[in-house]
């Protein structure tokens, strides 16, 4: 029974560890409303702005609407922590981030890059 209760607690411990760990899809899962935060601890990813489409991994395209933000690569920013669906902090260091973004202006642009 004891060995039973040993493998429940570690099974129940690796799935808390894994739930931030990125999947095949990411970051292309990521779309809809975001907020950018200030504190690196409180985002559920770390952002780098590319200055280039060619070295993005994601070409995001930001929406006046949320509503239009239902698609991969249209975010759409929110001013609130309380109503974003994905909470990122923008890092200056790509090496530091866990994908990296290019603005387009271009709504056909907008997409996952992998």
């Amino acid at each position: 029974m004891k060995h039973l209760l040993l493998v429940f607690a570690v099974l129940v411990c690796l799935s808390f560890t894994s739930a931030k760990r990125p999947t095949a899809e990411f970051p292309c899962y990521i779309y809809g409303r975001v907020f950018f935060e200030t504190n690196q601890s409180y985002a559920d990813h770390r952002v780098f702005i590319e200055q280039d489409e060619g070295f993005a991994d994601i070409l995001v395209f930001m929406e006046d609407n949320p509503l239009a933000a239902q698609e991969i690569g249209h975010w759409h920013e929110v001013e609130s922590r309380a109503l974003a669906d994905f909470v990122l902090y923008k890092v200056t260091d790509k090496a530091y981030a866990d994908f990296s973004v290019y603005y387009t202006d271009e709504v056909a642009f907008a997409g996952c890059q992998q």
